[in-house]
């Protein structure tokens, strides 16, 4: 399982699926941290690799600390884990 590999490695999770916060959400874990990238046509991996390093160095602190980071245009939305 993806969450249990994370774990081990002590990883971050990222994905444009959302079905990982939705569990992370449900199961009451405090990591691994995820982070969720909700843009529309972001397809070129450069352009991918450069969001996700602005955003993983904006969002440090909290990832380390146990997050889910949603990344939206413009937006960046960080909920602590465990989410309540």
């Amino acid at each position: 399982m993806i969450q249990d590999r994370a774990l081990q490695d002590g990883r971050i999770v990222v994905s444009r699926d959302g079905d990982f916060a939705t569990l992370l959400a449900h199961s009451g874990a405090t990591t691994p941290s995820f982070v969720h990238l909700r843009i529309p046509g972001l397809n070129k991996i450069a352009a991918q690799v450069a969001l996700l390093l602005d955003v993983l160095a904006m969002t440090a602190t909290e990832l380390s600390q146990g997050a889910i980071v949603t990344v939206r245009e413009g937006r960046v939305r960080i909920r602590a884990l465990p989410v309540r």
